[in-house]
């Protein structure tokens, strides 16, 4: 999923384009670009939301401001979701849910 959302940012128009770079960039580049892209956070945080497109729990989390995780309408995909929500409320977090219903 990383790289075809890495690619899909690549297709935008000159004039909304998304300043990326994948996590794995070396820091001249990570440390200048203001989203970062990856299956790891960096070592260094310089960025306010976090965005989850993985099953996994992601370690670190806390360390965002925001957090946004992307489930699908996929069956196993949600229960890893509802897996990761009750770990967040065990951790104190309180998730906002969004539903975005497909047109």
């Amino acid at each position: 999923m990383i790289n075809e959302l890495e690619a899909a940012l690549w297709t935008l128009t000159p004039d909304s384009f998304v300043p990326h770079c994948l996590s794995d960039a070396p820091p001249y580049v990570t440390a200048r670009t203001p989203i970062l892209i990856g299956s790891s956070l960096p070592d260094e945080q310089h960025a306010s939301m976090l965005l989850n497109l993985q099953r996994e729990w992601i370690e670190g989390w806390d360390r965002f401001e925001k957090v946004f995780e992307v489930v699908t309408l996929d069956d196993s995909d949600r229960q890893a979701a509802r897996d990761r929500l009750r770990r967040y409320r065990v951790q104190g977090a309180d998730p906002v849910w969004h539903e975005i219903k497909p047109t």
